[in-house]
């Protein structure tokens, strides 16, 4: 979501939540629930980061005990180090299945943004692949980073990027060209599916004015699956 605070300014918030993954009896996925808020903290962060804005400060609501808290407040400070975080846990109820969610929020002036500036013309990448569930922690599992984000924005051909979720490849693709008034076309094969779920935006979707997925050297996959039309 992008608010604007004045003229010159606008406040720029991201949300995730997870649930069922962690090390709760009845999560459905096991994982140790200080990587699992990496994971997700990392989401909002590229999040803001696809726009051009910059954190303030984050918050996290733990539907679990204290305990649970402290390990996904030290996940998140993997990913977000020394940003100011509120946090708030269940104090009340035992619970049996882990959940939280976090929330960033960032700002950056309003000639920074990076929103709707993708081009009639512009080929659609996807970097990274879409990961979900048990498949993020596999030992040979790699995320589109903040990192990538940078090398990506250092080349001027990239117009927009956009983290992949829950709602796949194809539909974040959309997001971009609907921001810039355009509409996506995808290839008929791609070689990696447009609707699954990326889980914890483990890809990234971007446009750029470039003819070539090879122009890219981010050290992952890069995939091109479409182009941008009026």
């Amino acid at each position: 979501m992008v608010l604007c605070f004045d003229d010159e300014k606008v406040l720029v918030t991201a949300v995730d939540s997870c649930g069922a993954i962690g090390e709760k009896p009845q999560d459905a996925v096991k994982a140790a629930t200080e990587c699992v808020a990496e994971h997700t903290a990392r989401v909002v962060l590229l999040e803001v980061a696809c726009v051009g804005a910059k954190p303030l400060f984050c918050s996290l609501n733990v539907c679990n005990d204290t305990e649970v808290g402290e390990s996904v407040l030290k996940g998140v400070r993997q990913v977000i180090k020394a940003l100011p975080v509120v946090i708030s846990t269940e104090k009340n109820m035992p619970t049996c299945m882990s959940a939280f969610g976090i929330s960033l929020t960032a700002d950056c002036k309003f000639s920074e943004l990076k929103l709707g500036q993708a081009k009639q013309g512009d080929r659609l990448f996807c970097a990274g692949k879409p990961l979900v569930g048990d498949e993020v922690l596999k030992p040979d599992a790699v995320c589109f980073s903040l990192e990538h984000l940078n090398r990506l924005f250092n080349d001027k051909s990239v117009h927009a990027a956009i983290p992949c979720g829950s709602q796949g490849i194809a539909k974040e693709a959309q997001v971009i060209a609907k921001e810039s008034g355009l509409r996506a076309v995808f290839n008929e094969s791609t070689g990696i599916s447009l609707e699954k779920s990326a889980g914890p935006a483990t890809c990234v979707v971007f446009a750029a004015d470039c003819q070539s997925e090879h122009e890219f050297k981010l050290g992952i996959p890069v995939t091109c699956i479409g182009y941008l039309i009026a």
